[in-house]
């Protein structure tokens, strides 16, 4: 991320928008996309750029879609979409992270990025990893019961989780968040 602040300038939006397959279970059709997935979302930019305050707002909430759009307290905007609409068992995901100068698109799915500069009208591909999303959600699912057993700590803190619950619940019901980090 540093190294694109220097080539790009100051960090402006995080865009996470991702595309599921339609829900095989009926009970999913009945269940808010954004209770499911909301917490990963929020959790992922925490990760990225570190806990800030924040205020989000729903602007759609369906059992196949969801859309979210918030800003930090540093400025940072961010929207956060997706669908379970596919007839197949993929899973795009697309990251975008938009600087003064220019943005970053990265498709975790096939492991590639483009980084363009407005600047100087120029775009170039980076090889990333793709995502390997059965390994992922099996390491998530080894530490979860792990850290029930009291054999490893959970990778997220009581805060992350406060945060990824709390937020969820508030945005599907009354459709707006304020978060404020609480103290140490």
């Amino acid at each position: 991320l540093e190294r694109c602040r220097l080539e790009l300038g100051v960090l402006l939006a995080v865009d996470l928008d991702f595309s599921y397959h339609a829900p095989s279970s009926d009970w999913k059709h009945t269940r808010s996309l954004l209770l499911d997935h909301f917490p990963h979302e929020i959790d992922y930019l925490h990760f990225l750029l570190g806990r800030k305050r924040f205020r989000a707002w729903k602007l759609i909430d369906d059992y196949n879609a969801y859309s979210v759009a918030g800003i930090q307290s540093d400025g940072v905007s961010f929207s956060f979409r997706g669908t379970r609409m596919l007839r197949s068992s993929v899973y795009p995901e697309i990251v975008r992270l938009r600087f003064a100068r220019g943005e970053v698109v990265l498709d975790t799915k096939n492991g590639v990025a483009s980084v363009a500069s407005h600047e100087i009208g120029k775009t170039r591909r980076v090889k990333a990893l793709p995502t390997d999303y059965d390994r992922r959600f099996s390491s998530l699912a080894r530490n979860f019961a792990r850290s029930i057993r009291g054999r490893e700590a959970n990778y997220l803190d009581l805060e992350d989780i406060r945060v990824n619950t709390e937020s969820s619940i508030m945005l599907a019901h009354t459709g707006e968040y304020r978060y404020h980090p609480m103290e140490k």
